[in-house]
């Protein structure tokens, strides 16, 4: 194969990094064309299927859900966000020679360690619902690992998450700039990534009274929020000019209330939310958003994660991927 990569490899054969790992490994997931296909090419550069499947750096991408649901973020939404995070892992494994399996880990179950003996480095996700128990099971099989999206400060583990608090920031200036000086910060005791809407509303508030404005914020009940929004709406001594929401999802399953509280036109009352969602979950009615970078932060938390493998001395580090704010409209119809 001389110098060709596998990226070249699979681009040559227009299959994926992965699908050359299954073949050469003998490993099920492939057609039978397909294979011979691969086989059959990766023969006729001469080089030996075992050396070949030698230099494959083998990567577990672990995600962790909670008992009940078939994968993480499936009850909540969040499921483009888990799907943008793989994407950028994948886009970096194929020109890394890396190989990425996928496990889904119930951590409301024990654990099994032996699955984990043929990789080399682990990428925690979804790890904010990972007690520091669990997190020590899984750190005792003695495998390089980096946690994305959470930070165990009691351990010396390496981590890649949002910049919350530049997110927020740049919402709240947005909406400053809009001449808006009663934004009220939504958040839900239903959140899925319960830390970073946390790390959220202690930005807003920190940030409203740097500005000398007073912090107006709802904490949604669980399972309630539609009847829970209503009733704080109302209790609040002055109507909000603008709704930040801690996340797209929480502002998409409010909808049906929101025509009460903000004119079509966008006019009355500016909404903004946090995962740039809008255009992936269906909804007839578009507002702006913090987009988190979930192609870029998978990509950086498997660059870190390489460091680590390839240098055992490599210093424990926290990295935070910058957000982007996507300004659109508000316009559209709310559902009824």
């Amino acid at each position: 194969m001389g110098k060709m990569t596998l990226k070249e490899l699979a681009d040559r054969l227009d299959v994926s990094v992965s699908a050359i790992s299954l073949a050469i490994n003998g490993k099920p997931g492939l057609s039978d064309e397909t294979r011979s296909r691969i086989l059959a090419e990766v023969e006729s550069v001469g080089y030996p299927l075992k050396e070949r499947a030698e230099q494959f750096t083998k990567i577990l991408l672990l995600f962790c859900k909670v008992s009940g649901s078939s994968r993480p973020g499936s009850t909540h939404g969040t499921d483009y966000i888990f799907m943008d995070l793989q994407q950028g892992v994948l886009d970096l494994a194929s020109s890394e020679n890396c190989v990425a399996a996928i496990q889904y880990w119930d951590v409301e179950k024990p654990l099994n360690l032996d699955s984990f003996r043929d990789y080399v480095g682990i990428l925690l996700f979804n790890s904010p619902v990972l007690s520091l128990e669990k997190l020590d099971e899984l750190l005792s099989c003695g495998i390089p690992l980096v946690l994305v999206d959470n930070v165990f400060p009691q351990r010396k583990v390496c981590s890649v998450s949002i910049d919350n608090e530049g997110g927020v920031i740049s919402g709240l200036e947005w909406l400053f700039s809009q001449g808006c000086r009663r934004p009220a910060f939504v958040e839900s005791q239903n959140g899925h990534m319960r830390r970073n809407e946390m790390e959220r509303r202690e930005t807003y508030r920190y940030w409203m009274r740097e500005k000398g404005l007073t912090p107006m914020w709802m904490d949604l009940v669980r399972d309630k929020e539609l009847q829970s929004f209503k009733k704080q709406m109302q209790e609040l001594k002055q109507k909000p000019d603008a709704l930040f929401f801690s996340s797209d999802y929480l502002a998409f399953s409010l909808l049906p209330l929101l025509s009460e509280f903000a004119s079509q036109d966008g006019q009355s009352c500016k909404l903004i939310g946090f995962d740039n969602l809008v255009g992936r979950i269906p909804s007839a009615y578009t507002f702006s958003s913090v987009d988190i970078n979930s192609v870029v932060r998978g990509r950086e938390a498997l660059r870190l994660l390489l460091r680590v493998v390839r240098d055992k001395d490599y210093p424990c580090c926290h990295i935070r991927v910058g957000t982007q704010l996507v300004v659109r409209e508000n316009k559209g119809e709310f559902p009824i």
